[in-house]
């Protein structure tokens, strides 16, 4: 995380699976919403699907695309997390919102 909050004050891009390497799936974790807002950078919520996939039998579910397979990207509406804890709060709440509702559009 700490390197993560490195990266975006330098201006770097930084991109998070959001239900971390241990899941629960789908459920959005505090770090990618903390590391935003200590690093001043905005939240941009990012979906990919696939039209052809073999899918692994995992705790995610995850999908590997089979060759020549069509990939759709979709993006969310961005957002920034104000400073403070109450803040972390309501935008890890505005994160998995934000998040949903682009993982149901893009499905």
């Amino acid at each position: 995380l700490l390197g993560a909050v490195r990266e975006l004050r330098a201006g770097h891009a930084v991109a998070f699976t959001p239900d971390g390497p241990r899941g629960p799936r789908r459920e959005l974790k505090p770090g990618v919403v903390a590391a935003a807002q200590r690093g001043g950078a905005v939240i941009v919520p990012i979906h990919a699907r696939t039209d052809r996939a073999w899918r692994l039998d995992s705790w995610d579910r995850f999908l590997i695309p089979k060759p020549a397979a069509r990939i759709t990207v979709s993006y969310g509406r961005p957002f920034e997390v104000q400073p403070g804890d109450a803040a972390l709060a309501t935008g890890l709440t505005e994160a998995g919102v934000r998040l949903a509702e682009i993982t149901e559009a893009g499905e």
